[in-house]
């Protein structure tokens, strides 16, 4: 007797499936050399002086004190307290441990990752308010990239874990809205110009995306090990 195999959320997906993923990474790296490799040669990108004379605000203003609100998530204690809820969430509701699991050393990994990126750039920052939490080089944005992945994945473990199409639907609004203010709030608050936060978001896409296809690779294993393990069991 052999059980039948439910079909699973990493089933065999369309061959464009992947090729939209790969084209997307390969654009995504681009974007990124292609900016860093002008910073490189000029040092200063006239994108970036127009951008920043339409976003960067003076300090005293409502929007300025909100989006340093808003940036607060892309710290390292803002960060960590998003941890600490899927953490909880996760385990409690779901025992989704592979999740956490990969969130957790993803965004450990993505941080070193963007620390080694500037300290090869080396690229100084814009004059800043002192308040505001930017240390080390600006390129890329630890905020950017760091965040993006962390948000992102954490967005993509919700919708995959909640059966609502509706709650789905808001978790994955919600957190690329979120993911998007967070990059914003780098350049309203002149902590990075906006090629710095360009090209944290074009590797933060990169990793999402290998950190997706490694869930769904854990997830499948953990199927067929199950499915394999329950055969021989009614053989």
């Amino acid at each position: 007797m052999e059980i039948n195999r439910q079909p699973t959320e990493t089933a065999k997906r369309p061959v464009l499936y992947h090729i939209g993923f790969i084209a997307l990474c390969l654009i995504s790296v681009a974007i990124f050399l292609i900016i860093a490799e002008v910073i490189q040669q000029s040092g200063k990108v006239a994108f970036d002086t127009v951008i920043r004379d339409i976003f960067v605000l003076e300090s005293q203003s409502f929007v300025y004190q909100l989006f340093k609100d808003i940036t607060w998530l892309g710290n390292k204690p803002g960060v960590i307290t998003m941890l600490v809820i899927m953490l909880v969430w996760l385990i409690w509701r779901y025992r989704d441990f592979k999740g956490i699991i990969l969130l957790i050393t993803m965004v450990i990994l993505q941080n070193e990752f963007n620390k080694v990126l500037k300290d090869f750039y080396q690229r100084e920052r814009p004059l800043i308010d002192p308040a505001i939490d930017a240390l080390g080089y600006s390129f890329p944005s630890g905020h950017a990239m760091t965040g993006l992945l962390a948000y992102g994945l954490a967005t993509y473990l919700i919708v995959v874990n909640v059966t609502s199409f509706k709650a789905k639907l808001f978790v994955g609004i919600f957190g690329s809205i979120l993911i998007f203010l967070i990059g914003l709030s780098r350049i309203i608050l002149s902590a990075h110009y906006p090629t710095d936060v360009i090209a944290g978001h074009a590797l933060g896409i990169v990793t999402l995306i290998i950190s997706i296809y490694l869930y769904q690779w854990m997830k499948k294993r953990n199927f067929s090990k199950k499915n394999d393990k329950d055969t021989l069991q009614v053989t």
